[in-house]
């Protein structure tokens, strides 16, 4: 008929074994009126089904238009309107016409929005990932600068801390590489399979890694602990939001006017539920008190330079990836400030 093909059901129990066979239904037109079930309740269980059952276009039928009591009752069970017998076949052909073609544009702005949350999202990642790679760039660009001036004097004092710089570049362009082969996934958050980390040695690399962006600021590294020290994790995730935690304590230093004076202290300590705490304290600009456990992306406290607002965003997607998270913690402006890393002990 008029290019549609119909399925008939008397009943809504023979409606329900029709959809049970195939749910590629583009409109359902039911009576109100029916044997054993009226409409209103074949329409009710339709919608509790959900998935694309829920999602047909239902026209309801009757003979007369119903009291206000029950058309208010059709629409609110999703029913998309009402159809008044008699009618001519031309006027039902238009009004089914014109309820296909609705849920049609329905689905598609579904989908539109849907595309546009996903391009939303990789716009993030990637965001995220520059400014990760802005950040090792930088540490790059400065450990160069330092190697450059180690080995123009060639001594055993100069030859030492340039081998440390260079395996601090070695680390940073892994970092680099690391990131920029990530960038692929376009909207997943891939890390690779945990393994079990010591803690203290990742903190060491990273202090090596950004010491020259901080100096003359102390910059104070855990000693081994008597307890274990081991996590489970991913090295690569962790040392991303490691250098996030330091560049942050760095930049408030900055702001607050502290340079010899300013101090960032690493510490390993117990956490709740078997898991550790990777803390970087620093005596900088610090927040009004806070306890944040919950970042939004491109929202930034900071007025130095002004922020992306991605740094701590980024590394709460990662701790979580690593079923972990991480806390930012302030006792007031002006006392510095406290960025938790807490991840699962490893056994």
């Amino acid at each position: 008929m008029a290019g549609f093909s119909a399925v008939s059901a008397k009943s809504a129990a023979l409606a329900r074994t029709e959809l049970a066979k195939s749910q590629e239904f583009d409109l359902i037109l039911s009576d109100i009126s029916m044997p054993n079930e009226n409409g209103f309740e074949f329409l009710q269980w339709l919608r509790s089904q959900g998935g694309i059952l829920a999602e047909i276009p239902v026209l309801l039928m009757t003979a007369a238009l119903p009291e206000n009591e029950h058309r208010v009752r059709g629409l609110a069970l999703g029913a998309m309107d009402y159809i008044i017998r008699p009618i001519s076949n031309e006027e039902l052909l238009l009004r089914v016409t014109h309820a296909i073609e609705n849920q049609l544009r329905f689905r598609n702005l579904q989908r539109s929005l849907a595309d546009s949350a996903q391009i939303a999202s990789m716009g993030r990642l990637l965001a995220a990932n520059h400014h990760e790679v802005k950040n090792l760039v930088s540490l790059i660009s400065i450990t160069t600068e330092q190697v450059q001036r180690c080995f123009a004097t060639i001594d055993d004092r100069n030859r030492q801390a340039g081998m440390r710089a260079l395996n601090a570049l070695g680390n940073a362009s892994e970092m680099l590489l690391t990131i920029t082969r990530k960038l692929n996934t376009f909207g997943n958050i891939e890390i690779s399979a945990p393994i079990p980390c010591d803690a203290v040695r990742l903190i060491d690399e990273i202090v090596q890694l950004v010491r020259y962006r901080a100096l003359p600021t102390q910059i104070i590294a855990p000693n081994p602990g008597t307890h274990s020290q081991m996590i489970l994790a991913d090295p690569m995730a962790v040392k991303q939001i490691l250098i996030n935690f330091a560049l942050n304590a760095i930049e408030s230093l900055q702001e607050a006017g502290k340079n010899a004076e300013g101090r960032i202290q690493f510490k390993v300590t117990e956490g709740e539920n078997n898991h550790l705490q990777i803390r970087v304290e620093d005596n900088g600009l610090g927040l009004p008190q806070t306890n944040q456990t919950e970042f939004a992306s491109f929202v930034t406290t900071k007025s130095l330079k002004g922020g992306s607002g991605l740094g701590l965003w980024w590394s709460s997607q990662l701790a979580i990836s690593m079923n972990g998270n991480i806390v930012l913690q302030s006792p007031g402006p002006g006392l510095g400030a406290t960025a938790l890393l807490i991840l699962p002990r490893s056994q």
